[in-house]
């Protein structure tokens, strides 16, 4: 007859010793893993101080985890490697695998983080065109290299607004200056004399949001022309400049047809050279159409009227229904708009040929750069008079060609009193 008491007691003892024999393997798994790392020294890194192990390859053998063990397998003593990233025993073959796919994953998100990069600059860069479009909209645009570029501060500053970006300290030459691209691809002009800015919005408005504390220059001499004051409905008592000069004057759109019949008309009649030639079309003058102020004068080679210059460039107004501008409809607007635009409204000379291949177009891309930055009372050249007077160069506006005639016969008198 079985005993229960004895079978209990024999379970027993057969457990304890299981219990025993797991405990003497845990004690040797211990000790040779503080062998292991006695050598390895932790590195601290004075931030986070946050312990980290050099990452160190150990190759073991299964037969000296077991001090008991006297004889073992060949089979079974295999070669191991431990990770101690991820805290593991591998073989030598498991432990290339892993080194390959980690390698892989590295590659992988190393081309992922590339474009995400080169999507971010794309967009950064569209993004800094935008604003440099908004920020030049009452300046001249000029072509360099096929890329398109507003003029700030009388050239010392080039902003791009449409094309490439340039690289970091790329050296652009244009109108005999010498300009430095910045990181952002704006150009610096190398040689420059700190210009005298003026607020755009004093000039333009008659008022600033920055009062006394605004960095640009305010000049009560240099005003946009009051609308009403042209019209004969303004007291005098608003914030916009009541003296006509040629830098603050429309010119009248009725003498551009030859049908201006007033004798007291308060705009100018004096019009570009070749304004009424019916193969030239001459844009309209984007400072004086958006700021009320054209600091070339007389000398301007573009009209000075209130037409909406993005209009007449791209066939579209960035500022919608709020632009107190004209939208004036030509031939060549007429086609632009009629046909599928691009998401670019930034029009070069090569696309308006195109459009229209007959008729000249000019433009602050067409023209010698030289031009934009004329200013009146530079002097052209000097008579030799009696009173030495001197006679500036107009650029043959009209209503000034007499004036450059009688010029022409005083220089040709005093050359013949001078030869004989």
């Amino acid at each position: 007859m079985l005993d229960p008491d004895a079978d209990a007691r024999r379970y027993k003892d057969v457990h304890g010793e299981i219990t025993r024999l797991r405990r003497e393997i845990e004690l040797k798994r211990r000790n040779l893993l503080r062998l292991n790392h006695t050598a390895a020294q932790p590195t601290y890194q004075p931030k986070t101080e946050r312990v980290r192990w050099p990452q160190s390859r150990l190759v073991i053998s299964l037969a000296n985890l077991f001090e008991t063990s006297d004889s073992i397998d060949e089979s079974v003593a295999n070669d191991y490697i431990i990770d101690h990233e991820n805290r593991t025993l591998m073989t030598p073959r498991a432990m290339k695998r892993h080194q390959a796919k980690v390698q892989q994953m590295r590659a992988e998100n190393a081309r992922k983080r590339a474009i995400l990069r080169a999507e971010w600059d794309a967009q950064e860069w569209t993004e800094f065109k935008n604003w440099n479009l908004a920020e030049t909209e009452a300046c001249d645009r000029v072509l360099i290299d096929g890329n398109a570029y507003g003029v700030k501060h009388d050239g010392t500053r080039l902003l791009p607004i449409d094309g490439l970006k340039r690289r970091e300290g790329e050296i652009v030459f244009w109108n005999g200056w010498t300009f430095l691209a910045s990181k952002s691809g704006l150009l610096w002009r190398t040689t420059q004399t700190p210009p005298k800015i003026y607020c755009r919005y004093f000039t333009r408005s008659g008022r600033c949001s920055h009062g006394n504390g605004c960095k640009f220059v305010h000049d009560l001499s240099r005003l946009a022309l009051c609308r009403h004051f042209l019209a004969g409905r303004c007291s005098g008592e608003c914030l916009f400049s009541h003296e006509a000069s040629e830098f603050n004057t429309p010119v009248c759109r009725y003498h551009l047809q030859d049908r201006c019949l007033s004798k007291d008309c308060k705009f100018l009649h004096k019009l570009p050279p070749k304004a009424r030639q019916r193969d030239v079309e001459i844009m309209t003058c984007r400072p004086f159409a958006l700021n009320g102020w054209c600091d070339r004068g007389q000398l301007c080679p573009f009209t000075h009227l209130y037409n909406c210059p993005d209009y007449e460039e791209a066939g579209s107004c960035p500022r919608g229904t709020g632009c107190t501008l004209t939208h004036s409809v030509t031939k060549r607007v007429q086609q632009m708009i009629a046909e599928p635009t691009e998401e670019n409204n930034v029009v070069i000379p090569h696309d308006v040929t195109d459009l229209m291949e007959e008729t000249t177009v000019v433009s602050s891309y067409t023209v010698d750069p030289k031009i934009l930055f004329v200013r009146l009372g530079q002097v052209k050249f000097l008579i030799d008079r009696p009173d030495g007077e001197m006679i500036i160069d107009l650029s043959l506006s009209e209503g000034e060609e007499d004036e450059d005639l009688n010029a022409q016969e005083i220089k040709g008198s005093n050359y013949v009193s001078s030869q004989s």
